[in-house]
């Protein structure tokens, strides 16, 4: 009667067999595709938020002023534009004038190439969901993607997901009735977290800390027209900051909540990142 796919790679399978079998109801890892048939459900999650502290914490941490964000093959891009622009973000709310760049690797150039091509060109601080043996590899500080309880060898600090009680909750109500809508989850329900090393300077985990705290209770949004700036007792303040669009326009107007930010991009990027390639 119900199953469960534990990746995104499953998900055009399982848009196959909705349609196959009506009367059965699936669950997927992964941002729910258009037309997709009605007993078919996604579960995701906020990850970029995530990389916003992340963001913060990489433009604090940063001796050059030039940090990456690196996407290693197999992400879905809807995923990858979301984290990335939310590192972007993350780094220029705290400081406007860092140098954020994008790149991404593919089946013929991998993360580790493209860290190593960065770091020869000054940047000196990254974040992705490359795996820490490039950190371990190349020797340069990073933060990664990492289930809960992974290990933190090599990386400056792991983004980690707990998406446990989520599951078990989506399925003990589909036990009862099937759910209407798809879940989405984020720092606010405690899925996501963000572990810095013992070398993290104390401002970095004190600004780190606030903005998750602001998250957490629902007072700031990372994609909205704010963004947090700090005292000199780094004190957390919010201030309108809206996000533009690569020629200039504005995406998110000043002062604007958005509550849907899947639905702010398709192809391209915001926040100034450029893709490398």
């Amino acid at each position: 009667e119900l199953l469960f796919a534990a990746g995104p790679a499953f998900y055009p399978i399982l848009r196959e067999l909705a349609v196959e079998y009506p009367d059965v109801v699936f669950f997927c890892f992964g941002t729910r595709e258009a037309n997709s048939a009605d007993n078919l459900f996604s579960i995701t999650c906020d990850l970029y938020e995530g990389f916003y502290l992340a963001g913060l914490a990489a433009a604090e941490e940063s001796r050059s002023g030039r940090i990456a964000y690196v996407a290693d093959a197999g992400t879905p891009r809807a995923d990858v534009l979301l984290c990335a622009n939310a590192f972007a973000l993350g780094a220029k709310a705290l400081d406007p004038n860092v140098s954020v760049a994008f790149s991404t690797a593919d089946e013929n150039r991998s993360a580790l190439a493209e860290v190593r091509l960065l770091a020869a060109n000054g940047y000196d601080f990254f974040a992705g969901n490359f795996s820490e043996e490039v950190c371990r590899q190349t020797g340069e500080r990073a933060i990664l993607l990492a289930p809960p309880g992974g290990a933190e060898e090599g990386a400056f600090g792991t983004v980690t997901v707990d998406l446990s009680e989520t599951v078990a909750s989506v399925l003990e109500a589909a036990a009862d009735e099937v759910p209407q809508t798809d879940r989405f989850v984020g720092i606010k329900e405690d899925v996501i977290s963000l572990n810095l090393s013992e070398s993290a300077s104390e401002e970095t985990r004190t600004k780190v800390a606030a903005v998750y705290d602001a998250l957490v209770n629902d007072r700031f949004a990372v994609f909205s027209g704010f963004r947090p700036g700090f005292d000199e007792n780094f004190e957390m303040t919010l201030e309108p900051a809206a996000i533009l669009s690569p020629g200039g326009s504005e995406l998110v107007p000043s002062g604007e909540q958005i509550r849907n930010p899947a639905s702010l991009f398709v192809v391209s990027t915001v926040a100034g990142l450029t893709e490398r390639g």
